[in-house]
């Protein structure tokens, strides 16, 4: 369901999708977000890559650096193959010699119950999701956020795979990662900027506005149950604009339809320090309530 002018009277109900009506402003202070290594590795970056599947939708996982893609990823596999899809990484991607691409490709099976957190991706992975009969539903493309948007360098330009899978012919889903009071307010709103930029020239995709981390705000209420008008208000209050852009400007359809985007809160799980059995310090992984992973998915079937 897009965005409508009626918000929901329960403040505290189960995450899903909501209105951006009469959102005032006032925020709370939030944890900002940790570091990130900008040094991915450009050379693979820049390289080729294949699209072999041009008809099966691609979902890309827009946004900064650490703000929780692969994580992302991850729960949402793990979700949806306990739940009957098949979730396969796409070999062809990349060119056969790339052994780094193979190699996460065959982990990736691994990494998706693996109880040790994943580190930031400096690489990507593209995969497909399938029903319980091998039909392809979508393609999810999850890469470094620093070749989306790099805070250390915002001139940085898109790099060639992501032209590739912007050009392709594909149906489009963005979701789009925000954080809680991310970093400055100048570098949010240059970033709100970059995706008003890219994503209102592109008519037919559809946009899933992820408001990620909801635990580190005041408005997650318990397991899966989210202040939904506070999260809006306070992604208004620190993204100025970013609802606005996205306005519908047809007559008559913007009275019940008055924005072409989605908000959804989301949260992948809780973290904390653990040691191996090398006693290597690790970060432990708990995956948080399935109404984040369920009321996603729902948004992102609604939009293929």
């Amino acid at each position: 369901m897009p965005i409508t002018t009626n918000p929901t009277e329960d403040n505290n109900q189960r995450v899903q999708e909501t209105p951006v009506e009469n959102v005032q402003e006032d925020s709370d202070n939030i944890i900002e977000t940790g570091n990130y290594d900008s040094d991915a590795n450009s050379a693979r970056l820049n390289g080729t890559v294949t699209i072999t599947d041009k008809d099966t939708p691609i979902v890309v996982l827009f946004g900064p650096p650490s703000c929780g893609k692969t994580m992302t990823l991850l729960r949402m596999s793990r979700y949806l193959r306990e739940n009957g899809y098949r979730i396969a990484p796409d070999r062809n991607f990349r060119p056969s010699y790339d052994e780094a691409y193979q190699r996460d490709c065959d982990r990736f099976n691994q990494s998706v119950s693996d109880p040790i957190a994943a580190s930031p991706t400096s690489q990507y992975m593209f995969v497909k999701i399938m029903n319980n009969t091998g039909k392809s539903l979508c393609q999810i493309l999850e890469a470094p956020g620093e070749y989306y948007f790099d805070p250390t360098a915002l001139e940085k330009k898109y790099p060639h795979y992501f032209n590739e899978i912007k050009n392709s012919r594909n149906r489009k889903v963005w979701c789009v990662f925000i954080e809680p009071n991310w970093i400055d307010e100048s570098t949010r709103a240059t970033y709100t900027n970059r995706i008003t930029e890219l994503l209102t020239k592109r008519s037919g995709d559809k946009i899933i506005i992820v408001y990620n981390k909801i635990d580190k705000t005041n408005f997650l209420m318990g397991p899966g149950r989210v202040n939904m008008q506070g999260a809006l208000r306070d992604v208004n209050d620190c993204y100025p604009g970013l609802f606005n852009a996205f306005k519908n400007k047809i007559p008559i359809i913007n009275w019940f339809k008055p924005y072409d985007c989605m908000f959804i809160p989301f949260q992948t799980g809780d973290f904390s320090r653990g040691t191996d059995e090398f006693g290597n310090e690790i970060t432990l992984y708990s995956a948080a309530d399935d109404s984040f992973p369920y009321n996603l998915w729902r948004l992102i079937k609604q939009s293929i």
